[in-house]
Parts: structure tokens; C-alpha cells; sequence
């Protein structure tokens, strides 16, 4: 999850045995432009905007109001 340390998701986070879910935008951008498939799911089209700043960005699908985008053609 990109940021997603906010409102409930946040309480257990912070413990040393909880997963290691949550990912910060330096970490993100790290996997992005990784050599392996990312996919990103959104409800905000100008997020393929965001992504692209980091690297090409591409829409796999939409349906629904969500968009399924990844790192690679």
C-alpha cells in the first residue's frame, strides 16, 4: 500500500511484528522502476500521471471507477 498509513490502517502498522505492507513514495518509485511487473490499483485516473513522472505508466483495465495500471507494456 502507497502511503497508507492513515486513518485505521495505521494502528498496528507501527509494530515490529506486523507485515511490512505499507510503502513510502522513495520505496515505491524503487519498485517501479524495478525489472519486475508492478501493478497498481486506483479510483484516481490522474494517478497514471503521478506514475508516469516516475516511469512509464500503463492501464491494464478499468471497470468500476478503479483503474489497474503496471510498470510495464
Amino acid at each position: 500500500m502507497l502511503n497508507g498509513r492513515v486513518n485505521g490502517l495505521w494502528y498496528g502498522s507501527p509494530f515490529p511484528d506486523s507485515p511490512d505492507i505499507f510503502l513510502d513514495d522513495a520505496q515505491f518509485a524503487q519498485l517501479w522502476t524495478g525489472p519486475n511487473r508492478v501493478y497498481f490499483i486506483t479510483h484516481n485516473e490522474k494517478r497514471r500521471e503521478m506514475l508516469a513522472a516516475i516511469a512509464p505508466a500503463y492501464e491494464l483495465t478499468h471497470a468500476g471507477g478503479r483503474y489497474v495500471l503496471t510498470n510495464r507494456p
